[in-house]
């Protein structure tokens, strides 16, 4: 009923809509549910922050269409933002249903192939792509981020298995020889 009051007494802060909109999904009330995540959406500053936060109580509550639902809005909000491929790719990623997993490898594809990939942090997004055997995509997010450089520590031995995964031995075994060059000299020195 705390809650319920400060909201009464302080309609305009929107962090207060999300609590209350939280509390209420937890409830089984998808009404109130609705109704306290548009007011948070509409007295936010940062719509995409705020739309994401909302699929992101939708999402851990299993409930992806409403998440989905929440992110095509971020899309409808800012067209050009490339969070929407990456957030919607990963709701596709993690429900699974049939054709999902093709859904979400388009989507990361055209979030890999475009200016917005510079946005999205591909070290975390290759590691995500690869525990999750998208190993395509694992190895074009890890090749972006290495952009002529030696990859360092996990990122490299992803990179690496992602390659030898597709069939691409000869680039695997490039990766894995200019990781024991750098980093992996220690590790040389075990095999030898």
């Amino acid at each position: 009923w705390a809650l319920l009051e400060q909201v009464r007494l302080h309609p305009e802060r929107p962090e207060l809509h999300l609590r209350l909109g939280s509390l209420q999904l937890r409830r089984g009330d998808r009404d109130s549910t609705d109704a306290a995540f548009r007011k948070y959406v509409a007295k936010s500053t940062d719509k995409v922050r705020a739309l994401h936060a909302v699929a992101t109580r939708y999402r851990r509550a299993n409930d992806y269409d409403a998440a989905l639902a929440a992110y095509r809005r971020i899309r409808e909000v800012a067209p050009g933002d490339p969070r929407f491929l990456q957030y919607t790719a990963d709701i596709y990623r993690s429900r699974q249903a049939e054709g999902d997993r093709e859904r979400a490898a388009k989507l990361y594809d055209a979030l890999l192939g475009g200016a917005g990939a510079d946005d999205v942090d591909l070290g975390k997004l290759g590691h995500q792509l690869y525990l999750g055997q998208y190993y395509a995509q694992a190895a074009a997010a890890y090749e972006r981020l290495l952009g002529g450089a030696t990859l360092r520590g996990l990122y490299a031995l992803e990179l690496a298995v992602s390659h030898l995964k597709l069939g691409r031995v000869e680039r695997a075994r490039e990766v894995f020889d200019a990781w024991l060059e750098g980093e992996g000299g220690e590790a040389r020195s075990h095999l030898e």
